[in-house]
């Protein structure tokens, strides 16, 4: 009776089993969309967040349900997104049950393989719309020690100049032929041909310049156009590195500046630094803590952050290693009142301010050279002015400024510190300080005059 009842009504709304299986079809196939949207949703988060997908106890059953282990981001997203979609813990539960959950790694990858090509081919399109456009290509070893290099195109876009990177590639060999074929490879890839190439920037090293073998002549012999110019960061870099290796007085000063940081690089040594109490010397105004900072290995040009965090705050670094040669421990108390003997020295205080000068003023050089929206004639403009400035830095009068600053330095951090040179070894007569001197009609000690001799050993 109740199926003769379903039949009248079905005639009447004019429907059929077929249409109702229709209907059941579509739905389950939005709602299997819906599904998949937010798999995708979440993936394609952490991928733009630079964050792990995964982590190592990757439970996926019950993710609707609060866990006390860390599942990884993936997981904890889509957990978090269960409390404002209640469908999607049901859903996920179910489709684990059917082995059709789509979070497998495997699956995981593939989502962002898919996302990689549509991403990539976006930017051929709009680098194809240009006609021509540039390459730049740099390589580097990555922890596992594997040869990647990264590959980025530069075009005018919309009227101003476009850089995009369009991914890392592993090598197995770093020679110009196998790089060379790797451009090759990328360009093949995204459709766009090598023809239309009219400039190459790469490092100068003679698998990429080379004359003979190099990328940039290879290059040169499919798209004569192609206009190679070494990287000017680069070239920034080589300059720095030649000019201050070559002075002894700025090479010590950079190595005690990284002994200095590698000193105070524990919890420790370092709370020690950040909680020195300053006294106050004829109101001397000093700099807040500043968290010091490694020598970059490769970027000659920001090491003025290192620098800086030393030149601005030697007293406090002076008083915190001697507080820390009172140490039980001998390494930490040998290594302290090493530092204390190098810290006081003249000539790493000069140097020391010698290096502030030359950092600041080509840091804003180096940064803007490694802007993607550079162009020729304002890096010869920057350039030009920042030759100036260095010129003028070598004249006789900022010469005597720097001398009489590190003069000063070194003042006042025996000032804060007048019983440094007892420091590791025996007790000797205190001088009295120069305002007692004064006070007593006594004629203080003649201040420290550069020579003809420490003049010339500075850049």
């Amino acid at each position: 009776m109740s199926k003769w009842i379903a039949l009248k009504i079905n005639k009447r709304q004019e429907t059929s089993v077929l249409a109702h299986l229709d209907h059941a079809h579509r739905d389950m196939v939005q709602k299997n969309r819906a599904y998949l949207r937010m798999i995708v949703e979440s993936i394609l988060f952490t991928a733009q967040q630079n964050i792990p997908q995964r982590g190592h106890p990757e439970d996926r059953y019950n993710i609707g349900q609060d866990s006390d282990v860390n599942r990884g981001n993936l997981i904890e997203l889509l957990h978090l997104r269960c409390r404002v979609i209640p469908w999607l813990a049901e859903r996920l539960t179910s489709q684990l049950a059917t082995h059709q959950q789509w979070l497998s790694p495997n699956i995981q990858n593939e989502i962002l393989n898919i996302a990689s090509d549509l991403i990539l081919k976006d930017i051929s399109k709009a680098v194809g719309k240009t006609g021509k456009f540039s390459i730049i290509v740099d390589e580097t070893t990555d922890v596992s020690n594997k040869e990647q290099v990264s590959v980025c195109l530069r075009c005018i876009h919309n009227g101003q100049p476009a850089e995009t990177f369009v991914g890392f590639h592993e090598v197995k060999s770093a020679k110009g032929k196998a790089l060379f074929q790797l451009v090759l490879d990328v360009l093949h890839k995204m459709e766009l041909r090598i023809e239309d190439v009219v400039g190459q920037y790469y490092d100068g090293a003679s698998n990429m310049s080379g004359k003979e073998k190099g990328v940039a002549i290879r290059v040169q012999e499919v798209a004569p156009k192609a206009i190679y110019v070494h990287c000017y960061e680069h070239l920034l870099n080589l300059a720095l590195q030649d000019t201050l290796q070559e002075n002894t007085v700025i090479r010590d000063a950079l190595g005690v500046v990284q002994s200095i940081h590698n000193f105070f690089n524990t919890p420790k040594r370092g709370n020690v630094l950040c909680s020195v109490h300053m006294p106050d010397i004829d109101l001397t105004p000093y700099s807040p803590y500043i968290k010091l900072k490694s020598l970059s290995e490769t970027r000659w040009s920001c090491r003025w952050e290192s620098v800086k965090a030393v030149e601005q705050q030697p007293e406090r670094i002076l008083l915190a290693l001697i507080e820390l040669c009172k140490e039980k421990d001998d390494k930490t108390s040998v290594d302290a009142k090493g530092l204390v003997k190098a810290m006081p020295e003249f000539q790493f205080i000069l140097g020391l301010h010698t290096l502030n000068v030359i950092f600041s003023n080509t840091n804003a050089l180096a940064r803007y050279l490694q802007g993607y929206d550079a162009d020729v004639m304002t890096a010869k403009i920057t350039c030009d002015a920042t030759l100036e400035t260095l010129k003028t830095c070598r004249e006789e009068d900022m010469f005597s400024l720097i001398w009489e600053k590190a003069r000063k330095t070194a003042t006042n951090m025996i000032d804060i510190a007048p019983d440094i040179e007892e420091v590791g070894t025996k007790k000797r007569q205190k001088k009295p300080s120069k305002r007692l001197q004064a006070f007593s009609g006594e004629t203080p000690e003649e201040p420290i005059s550069f020579t003809d001799h420490q003049r010339a050993r500075m850049p």
